[in-house]
């Protein structure tokens, strides 16, 4: 038998490297798993970020300065608060002013 095959067998019978092989497949699973639930919760921010920005289309452009503290806010309250605003707007300098109250 060659050395490398020898090595495959042995690894292969071993208790202890079989042992430490679940654990690592257990460690590699919940690693998903945990990778899945932050891909969802950023998609669900993308996603709630994007229906603020819709919702002002009708309205007018609001300011870049504003823009961007909306692309990097991640507090999902707030968020939803913002939604509420965009969704009330009668002109984009209401929403302006309610929003910066709600982002100080």
């Amino acid at each position: 038998m060659g050395q490398l095959q020898k090595s495959i067998h042995n690894v292969k019978e071993s208790r202890e490297m079989g042992e430490r092989y679940m654990i690592f497949e257990e460690m590699m699973r919940d690693e998903r798993k945990a990778g899945r639930e932050e891909g969802r919760e950023e998609g669900a921010l993308l996603a709630k970020r994007a229906f603020i920005f819709e919702l002002l289309e009708d309205v007018g452009t609001i300011s870049e300065e504003l823009e961007v503290q909306i692309h990097e806010l991640s507090d999902e309250e707030q968020l939803k608060v913002l939604h509420k605003l965009a969704a009330k707007a009668e002109s984009i300098e209401d929403f302006e002013e309610e929003a910066k109250k709600v982002l100080a």
